[in-house]
């Protein structure tokens, strides 16, 4: 398994066990690692998120990668979107991408993914949460068949922060890194600034840095 993954999060103070996720940014490659297929999230305010799916390709002379992003979670069956993607990279493979977008083994990328990406009625978010927490997000007195759908937080994406190992503070914000993956991928990714270019491309205010 190779995989780099980036997730930024936001806890209000109140918060004791879950975190509102601002951003991620997932990237897995393929076995012959010349092509990255990934999925990415931001927060664009007014109380939206946007899902997006990455492609990637790793240039043979130079080793250097390029990006492209496309509107739409990968998860949802919108292979005609993947193809339009990928489209400028002339070895692409569709079938090879849903194979990876497809998964949903322990260690794939929808796991991953939606292991930071979780909503109100998530079981290990509702697992995780205090009293207090329960009312933010829209539950009535524990009750967890009883939600107000105008709570501030009930359309929020959300995350458990023991799922954030080793993260950073900085700016207010939790900021978690994880480099799954063979050194020559993430030095080809730091010396091309990947990271910071792939989340570039997807609107929205939280920005990543390798």
């Amino acid at each position: 398994m190779n995989r780099i993954v980036r997730v930024c999060a936001e806890k209000p103070d109140s918060f004791k066990k879950i975190a509102i996720t601002k951003a991620i940014i997932v990237v897995y490659f393929n076995d012959k690692k010349n092509y990255a297929y990934g999925a990415g999230l931001k927060y664009q305010g007014g109380g939206t998120w946007g899902d997006y799916h990455i492609i990637g390709l790793k240039n043979k002379l130079n080793s250097r990668w390029t990006f492209n992003v496309g509107n739409f979670q990968p998860f949802d069956g919108f292979h005609d979107e993947i193809s339009v993607t990928a489209s400028r990279f002339s070895t692409f493979n569709i079938n090879e991408a849903i194979k990876y977008f497809e998964s949903d083994d322990e260690q794939s990328m929808y796991k991953c993914y939606s292991k930071f990406n979780r909503d109100v009625w998530d079981e290990q978010i509702r697992n995780n949460c205090n009293k207090y927490e329960f009312k933010a997000l829209g539950f009535n007195k524990n009750e967890q068949t009883d939600i107000d759908e105008d709570s501030d937080y009930y359309s929020s994406k959300l995350c458990i922060i023991n799922e954030l190992t080793g993260y950073k503070k900085q700016n207010g914000y939790l900021w978690y890194y994880e480099n799954l993956c063979c050194n020559n991928i993430l030095k080809q990714f730091q010396e091309n600034d990947s990271i910071s270019k792939i989340s570039k491309m997807i609107p929205g205010n939280i920005d990543f840095h390798n």
